[in-house]
């Protein structure tokens, strides 16, 4: 019990005489999910946009910390796709420029398909100009993070034509906030 009230009093007087090495920022890394839900209509086929600052998606408390971030994963879904379904002609954008292209079974999609990790045969496929767009849109959030903003957007169709499939797309961005002094 002795050396762990040795130190203890030792962090606390290092804390209170201000040593660096206890009283220097840390970096703390927090996922950050940028994500829409998209319904088909009576034709099995959606097209719907959303546009949001990103800052509104942190916790207000840790908004103004943010000193860097980064593309994490971006996953597609459908939730609860009818076992026959055949989603065709996917795309997900950011800010109008396509950034992932998706197509394939119901059974596929019924769990998050990963860019990461796009399964075989490929469901889920980047196109770079979107990546960039998206890097670029994190770039200026951290320059900017009250005005900047993003669009994410998503189209596509499902067959058969079923009405109110809903299909899920999920940027995950990872951001770092700076912790301390």
């Amino acid at each position: 019990m002795k050396p762990w009230l040795i130190l203890g009093v030792l962090i606390v007087a290092l804390a209170t005489m201000g040593s660096s090495c206890v009283n220097e920022s840390f970096i703390i890394p927090v996922n950050i999910p940028l994500e829409d839900e998209y319904a088909t209509n009576p034709g099995g086929s959606w097209n719907d946009t959303k546009t949001f600052l990103i800052i509104d998606e942190i916790p207000e408390s840790l908004g103004s910390d943010v000193v860097g971030s980064r593309l994490v994963d971006i996953e597609v879904w459908a939730v609860n796709p009818p076992p026959n379904a055949v989603v065709q002609n996917g795309v997900a954008s950011v800010n109008g420029i396509a950034a992932v292209y998706f197509s394939g079974s119901g059974a596929q999609f019924a769990n998050p398909v990963s860019l990461l990790n796009p399964g075989t045969p490929p469901v889920i496929g980047q196109n770079q100009p979107g990546i960039d767009e998206l890097i670029r849109v994190l770039d200026q959030f951290l320059l900017d993070p009250d005005n900047t903003e993003i669009t994410l957007s998503s189209s596509g169709t499902v067959t058969p034509a079923v009405d109110s499939v809903r299909v899920r797309v999920k940027i995950t961005v990872q951001a770092d906030l700076q912790g301390g002094d």
